[in-house]
């Protein structure tokens, strides 16, 4: 019988992650132009969205921390490795108002990542300093809340939100290193060049010593809701909106052998119905998540950035295997499957006008593999997809998606015929790029730094 990982966590007050024998590891601070310094990364937000980053950034850390595959795991007991069982204890200054919600936050979070989690909160020993204010001036009525990686779908989106109507944007980001972060932050001045007003803050963080984290990162996008939620809360703002195309948040396996939380979960309809349950018994105020563009596929996106997307495809990186290990931080492998939804997006865009930078060179990550099953995907569904049974025999979980919408005023035979419209035009765009582009993938290059671990996931980078 394999070994489940058991994995064991306390979080203090200050953000430090401990482990028996384990040294503590910096959570990371937030940053804004123009924020008074010195700051903390708590000091900006009330009790409510300070306890809320807490378990956040805790969950996140222990999620890092605990290894799927134990050492000398092999075949099958390798195989089954994937669920964890992650016990967890959290400072908190409210612990009532978590405690209330304990079952619900162990139930996402399995939904997030496959593990069982145990999560329990106690009182500090010591309270956090006054609250500061997050910008030294208030940000305009109307401004929008959004989720910025620094990905495609995030500048594009951005962008195209820009043309249909002038307002100012809160850019929210998550670094986990400083190459990410000069990224995003060259992004944004992208388009601040381009005319949008773009107000941006980031929580860097990181780990520090100790044992190398697992890479799955499958609560990265809980990470995410929850500081965008914190920051908009703390902004009396109305919403956290998210940029992703369609079918990158509903991310439907590629095959079979993809099951569960093996596919990122971070956008998905499900993940979000339970994050709004979440945010609305353990915040004051807690903003609507929204997806503006959650019918639309990547190319459209891309076509409604108009004749800038040039300069934005430039500046966003939306590469599964990032830029800390490549010579050009801009390059992209081409051959994940981030990058070929990419490729295919900008070629339904502008055709064959893609300035990005493809090495397409064989990794120790991606190769032929992922070429093959992205356009046996596309292909199963230009042919198997007429009823909303065809998307939930896929993915299960999709049933989720009309509840979630029924909450927006879409009704749950709009909601199916949107969604089977969407991946019909998802297939025609992958189809039209690979009969006229041929994408292969070259041969390694012998000078290249080999990427181990990773699984295969559509969409992992979830730019």
């Amino acid at each position: 019988m394999s070994t489940r990982c058991q994995s064991r966590w306390s979080v203090g007050i200050d953000g430090h992650v401990r482990e028996t024998e384990e040294p503590s590891r910096q959570v990371g601070h937030i940053e804004a132009p123009g924020l008074v310094q010195p700051v903390g990364w708590l000091d900006p937000f009330a009790i409510d969205t300070r306890d809320l980053l807490r378990v956040a950034m805790a969950v996140f850390q222990a999620d890092r921390l605990s290894p799927r595959i134990l050492p000398g795991s092999r075949e099958l007991d390798r195989d089954l490795a994937w669920p964890r069982n992650i016990d967890l204890v959290v400072e908190l200054e409210d612990t009532a108002r978590w405690q209330a919600v304990a079952d619900q936050l162990a139930e996402l979070l399995w939904f997030l990542t496959d593990d069982t989690w145990h999560i329990s909160f106690r009182c500090p020993s010591r309270r956090p300093p006054y609250q500061r204010s997050l910008f030294p001036e208030p940000v305009p009525d109307g401004a929008e809340l959004a989720l910025f990686s620094g990905g495609l779908d995030s500048m594009a989106g951005l962008w195209a939100r820009n043309r249909q109507e002038k307002r100012t944007f809160v850019a929210v980001s998550v670094s986990g290193n400083r190459i990410r972060r000069d990224v995003q932050r060259c992004s944004v001045e992208s388009l601040q060049e381009l005319g949008a007003d773009v107000r941006w803050v980031v929580l860097q963080q990181h780990l520090a010593g100790g044992k190398k984290p697992e890479n799955s990162q499958r609560t990265r996008g809980f990470l995410f809701y929850c500081v965008g939620e914190a920051v908009s809360s703390t902004l009396r703002l109305a919403s956290v909106n998210t940029y992703e195309s369609g079918p990158g948040a509903i991310n439907l396996p590629m095959n079979e052998a993809q099951v569960g939380a093996q596919n990122t979960r971070a956008n998905h309809p499900g993940t979000l119905l339970r994050l709004e349950q979440l945010f609305s018994k353990t915040l004051n105020v807690a903003p609507e998540l929204r997806m503006p563009f959650v019918f639309h596929t990547k190319g459209e996106i891309c076509r409604a950035a108009g004749e800038e997307l040039r300069v934005l495809a430039q500046c966003a990186i939306s590469c599964d295997e990032g830029e800390r290990a490549k010579p050009n931080r801009y390059e992209h492998c081409g051959l994940c499957t981030s990058c070929i939804l990419r490729r295919a997006a900008i070629y339904a865009a502008i055709g064959s006008g893609d300035p990005t930078l493809y090495s397409e060179h064989r990794t120790g990550k991606h190769g032929d593999y992922d070429l093959a099953a992205f356009h046996q995907q596309a292909l199963r569904l230009k042919d198997n997809l007429s009823r909303w049974s065809d998307l939930l025999t896929i993915d299960p979980a999709l049933r989720h998606a009309e509840a979630y919408h029924a909450r927006l005023g879409i009704g749950s035979q709009e909601c199916r015929r949107k969604l089977l419209d969407l991946f019909g035009h998802q297939a025609d765009e992958i189809l039209s790029f690979y009969d006229a582009c041929h994408p292969i993938a070259l041969a390694k290059r012998t000078h290249t730094k080999k990427l181990h671990g990773g699984s295969r996931d559509l969409f992992s980078a979830a730019r």
